[in-house]
């Protein structure tokens, strides 16, 4: 579900990252192919409590993998900030390369708009949000981003095809504590860092490796400035 559309930087650290990585492929299958239960129940804790705020807001950094000629990695970029109210509608604003791309919903109607081209597309739309998600894929072939984190569903949809599953301990990201969770799929392995606190186990880091293609290619999803708060009167819904 998280892996469906969505993250290692290599630098200074790229030894440290890649034995990470390492690690997590051998824990997951040490586990033979099954999935730990406190690896589960953080991963499922985090999804719930995600899914029971009527309002919240963060902001993301996406980085992600394209092979070219089945063996080059070529990397992009993504970023934004996400606004959600439940019942009420969410508000995204995006980069990619030179390009901006805000979405607007207000319950009754979705607006995309490109505030660098000077264009915006409108239409009415009053199913839920699950159901908006994809009738933008089916239309447009445009995938929402972050939507899944967004999405009520996500408790249900997060491990349902989770073959084998670790957790790995405690570790600092950003200077905040998190569990990290390594998750395998049948094509996809993906990885999780989970903020410890007990009173907001928010996401904080995402990678997920796509075995089923050529290369391997990865994305790595970083979730910052959490409001789990959010005042809903100050999120405007509708575009102007």
């Amino acid at each position: 579900m998280i892996g469906a559309s969505g993250l290692n930087l290599i630098g200074s650290g790229a030894l440290a990252s890649l034995v990470l990585l390492g690690a997590a492929a051998q824990a997951v299958a040490a586990q033979k192919e099954t999935v730990d239960p406190q690896a589960a129940a953080i991963a499922i804790k985090s999804a719930e409590y995600l899914a029971s705020r009527p309002a919240f807001s963060f902001g993301w950094f996406v980085s992600y993998d394209e092979v070219v000629e089945e063996k080059e990695k070529i990397t992009y970029l993504r970023s934004g900030t996400t606004r959600m109210v439940r019942n009420s509608g969410f508000v995204m604003q995006t980069e990619r390369g030179d390009t901006f791309r805000d979405y607007y919903w207000d319950g009754s109607t979705i607006t995309v708009a490109s505030p660098n081209e000077n264009w915006h597309a409108s239409a009415d739309y009053t199913g839920n949000f699950e159901a908006l998600v994809e009738t933008i894929r089916k239309t447009t072939g445009t995938v929402v981003p972050m939507w899944s984190i967004l999405s009520k569903d996500l408790p249900h949809d997060l491990l349902k095809n989770a073959d084998a599953g670790a957790y790995l301990g405690k570790t600092l990201v950003a200077g905040k504590e998190a569990h990290h969770l390594a998750f395998s799929e049948k094509e996809e392995d993906w990885q999780i860092w989970v903020s410890t606190s007990e009173t907001s186990p928010v996401p904080l880091m995402l990678i997920g490796t796509e075995k089923a293609k050529t290369g391997w290619p990865q994305y790595r999803v970083y979730m910052t400035d959490w409001n789990v708060d959010l005042d809903q009167d100050s999120v405007q819904f509708k575009y102007v």
